[in-house]
């Protein structure tokens, strides 16, 4: 299970900016959710296929009522673990390991969201 976490850096000065603190909360909300699914779409689309068990065991979720707000994404196929970190590939189908790469993968399209959430916050700091 990985977890990933988003804290808002200069959160007391953003804050101060709206008259309700909660308005932050639905782009970062959006933003979590985002990137968990796609790292759980991606891990999946990189999991080794014999049955389609561990493919289709993959879940993400976001904790919003929390802070930070925590996004999770978990299989909890008994060999997911022990699998990615093995190394072997018996099969050749997929990618050992399947979730790092998946990780790396949406990452490296992270800087693409974090504009999108920066320009979802800047509206909420011009509502009134």
């Amino acid at each position: 299970m990985v977890r990933i976490k988003a804290r808002i850096t200069g959160g007391e000065e953003l804050e101060a900016k709206f008259n309700d603190k909660s308005r932050i909360k639905d782009p970062v909300f959006n933003y979590l959710d985002f990137l968990s699914r796609d790292i759980k779409d991606t891990a999946a689309r990189y999991s080794p296929v014999e049955t389609g068990t561990l493919q289709g065991a993959w879940e993400s979720s976001v904790q919003r009522n929390i802070n930070p707000m925590t996004a999770t994404v978990i299989n909890q196929t008994v060999y997911a673990l022990p699998l990615e970190e093995s190394g072997n590939n018996p099969r050749r189908s997929g990618r050992i390991p399947f979730f790092k790469p998946a990780i790396d993968t949406v990452l490296a399209k992270i800087t693409r969201r974090g504009k999108i959430l920066g320009k979802e916050i800047e509206k909420e700091m011009k509502k009134k």
